[in-house]
């Protein structure tokens, strides 16, 4: 005879754990949802919206191509190559707001 229960979210979350790693995954996930929306309105306010277009489009692309690779290098490197990567990110992003003059934006 056939299994015919059907898993559904309260069994999912009756397993132990199964909450904190929900509630941790929407909490990480949240930031880079919200980059493009930031991208998008800012281009929109200095630039006009075919600009922001570009900008988000050209983001987005990025993000999407670039993200196997990312997934690839955290596999293979773990928790410390994850950190090194986003440590690397943080500085090439402090180095470039440095070097970007505040007229420029």
């Amino acid at each position: 005879m056939s299994d015919t229960t059907v898993p559904s979210y309260r069994t999912t979350l009756a397993i132990p754990r199964a909450r904190q790693a929900l509630t941790l995954g929407i909490l990480s996930r949240l930031p880079a949802g919200l980059v493009p929306f930031a991208v998008l309105i800012s281009f929109t306010q200095h630039h006009g919206t075919g600009i922001a277009g570009l900008a988000s489009g050209a983001l987005l692309l990025a993000i999407a191509v670039l993200g196997p690779a990312r997934a690839r290098w955290c596999t293979r490197h773990g928790v410390a190559g994850m950190v090194a990567m986003t440590l690397a990110s943080v500085l090439l992003f402090l180095a470039a707001g440095a070097l970007t003059s505040d007229d420029a934006w």
